[in-house]
């Protein structure tokens, strides 16, 4: 996948997961290690709710993803400040969590489609390794 494509894929997923309203909800939906992942999705939310692009970049992003929104002059934090600050009001909605060993997919969906989510375990923490697909 092209860089730009990604960082679309990112930046819209960003846009949708911080315009949400209140914490998600749907991740009461799920026990054991897939709430964990659901947990994972509800932290991001709410990082990007009070516009925590630091913490989104550093603590919920693989390293990799964060590395892969830099482009020339600008870092993770400045493509998702610039994504949080064209937020809307989305519906964000888990519908499933997949758990294979130390990687995760969930489905979410909001108003205007559905879309995975990737997710590694690190250490004992799960991270986002994909906003969209």
């Amino acid at each position: 996948m092209s860089r730009p494509v990604l960082v679309s894929l990112v930046l819209a997923a960003a846009v949708a997961l911080a315009g949400c309203a209140g914490a998600n909800t749907s991740a009461r939906n799920f026990k054991g290690t897939e709430r964990d992942v659901a947990d994972a999705i509800a932290d991001f939310q709410s990082a990007g709710q009070r516009k925590d692009r630091t913490k989104i970049c550093t603590e919920l992003l693989t390293v990799e993803l964060a590395r892969s929104l830099r482009a020339p002059g600008t870092s993770c934090e400045d493509e998702i400040d610039d994504a949080l600050a064209d937020a809307d009001d989305y519906d964000l909605n888990i519908k499933a969590v997949n758990v294979t060993g130390a990687s995760a997919t969930a489905q979410v969906e909001n108003a205007d489609r559905t879309f995975t989510m990737r997710l590694q375990r690190i250490g004992a923490a799960w991270r986002i390794s994909s906003l969209g697909s």
